[in-house]
Formats: C-alpha cells, sequence, structure tokens
C-alpha cells in the first residue's frame, strides 16, 4: 500500500514546488513593475495582479507553443 502512496505524494510535491515557483516569479515580477513606476507605495494589490495576469499568460503561451 505505501508503494502506491509514493507516486501521489511526489505528484503532491512537484505540483508544490511549481506553485512555488510561479509565486516567486510573480513575486519578482511585481517588484519590477513597482520599481519601474517609480517606487510609488499602496498600489501593491495592483502590482501584484499584473504581474499574476503576466506570468499566466506567459505560461499559457509556452504551453500552447
Amino acid at each position: 500500500m505505501s508503494a502506491q502512496k509514493k507516486p501521489a505524494q511526489s505528484i503532491e510535491l512537484s505540483e508544490n514546488i511549481l506553485k512555488a515557483d510561479v509565486a516567486e516569479r510573480i513575486r519578482q515580477r511585481a517588484y519590477e513593475i513597482y520599481e519601474t513606476r517609480g517606487r510609488e507605495d499602496g498600489r501593491e494589490l495592483e502590482h501584484w495582479l499584473e504581474a499574476e495576469a503576466e506570468i499566466r499568460d506567459e505560461r499559457v503561451r509556452s504551453v500552447a507553443a
């Protein structure tokens, strides 16, 4: 029975790593947006959502290619 759980655990671990990588890329891009727009405070959510959309679109394009 434990042999059946290992592949599922491996898949879950891989998914968690992928999610962490995507979150880090979004964080980095949001910071880049913040910097290029003059470091204006109070727009964190706007920057995050814009970065998230860019990263999501980038991932969709790479899968479609």
